[in-house]
């Protein structure tokens, strides 16, 4: 059933086109789709000059802060991350859940410690 739900929740059934109008049908969704993406990778140099005066804006980091960044990390912090995240949320690629390293970090710990640092 959630399966069903799913499906039918990431269904496109309409879409605005560029001229701001609803399309329904499905072979002019594709068509838009194909086309707004065929739009984001042309490259073209006006494209690309846009793309690098927008990234071009990001603030610089202080040299305090960049220090801070720069540090290795511990057992300690390994340990906070854990404990901030939720617990059943989506598990890692392991399978598991961080509820599962949350309980049993005394028995995991050092191991996970030891493949992270």
């Amino acid at each position: 059933m959630s399966t069903i739900i799913r499906r039918r929740f990431n269904q496109v059934n309409a879409i605005k086109d560029g001229e701001d109008q609803w399309c329904t049908d499905s072979r002019q969704i594709k068509q838009i789709i194909v086309d707004h993406f065929r739009m984001l990778f042309f490259e073209d140099a006006a494209a690309a000059t846009a793309f690098k005066t927008q990234t071009a804006d990001f603030p610089r980091l202080s040299l305090p802060l960049m220090q801070v960044l720069q540090q290795p990390f511990i057992g300690d912090d390994i340990v906070l991350a854990l404990k901030g995240m939720a617990p059943y949320k989506a598990p890692g690629p392991d399978g598991f859940h961080a509820f599962f390293f949350q309980r049993y970090w005394h028995l995991v710990g050092d191991d996970i410690c030891g493949v992270v640092l």
